[in-house]
Formats: C-alpha cells, structure tokens, sequence
C-alpha cells in the first residue's frame, strides 16, 4: 500500500543522513577480511559490478514502470 511505501521512503531517507554509503564500507571490508590476496581484487571488482548494476535496474525500474505497477 502507499502508506508502507511512504514509511519506507522516510525511513530510508533518515538512515541514508546518517549512515550514507556505510554498507558498501561495511561489504568491502568484510571482502578484504575474509579473501585471500589473490582473490581480492576480482571479489572487491564483483562487489562494485553489482552495486552499479544494482543502480542502474533501480533507475531502469523507475522509468519504466507506471505508478499503478509500483503500488
């Protein structure tokens, strides 16, 4: 329902002022942590590939789908 949506959206709006970009910190040092050296780099490569690939569906999805399909 859009009440959910709404909360949702508020929700993401004030950890995204507090915490912006910390999960990827978070992901990537768990990465470096637990890969051995030669593994590293290409796993640290996946990581960023998904993140972008993730941005661009997410923008994809927003232009594409009317606002009857979201809700």
């Amino acid at each position: 329902t859009k009440k959910f949506y709404y909360v949702y959206y508020v929700l993401r709006t004030l950890t995204g002022m507090i915490c912006d970009g910390g999960i990827q910190c978070v992901a990537l040092a768990y990465v470096a942590d637990h890969m051995s050296q030669a593994k590293r780099a290409s796993a640290i490569g996946i990581l960023a590939g998904v993140g972008s690939a993730a941005f661009v569906c997410g923008t994809l999805a927003d232009h594409f789908l009317s606002t009857s399909q979201i809700f």
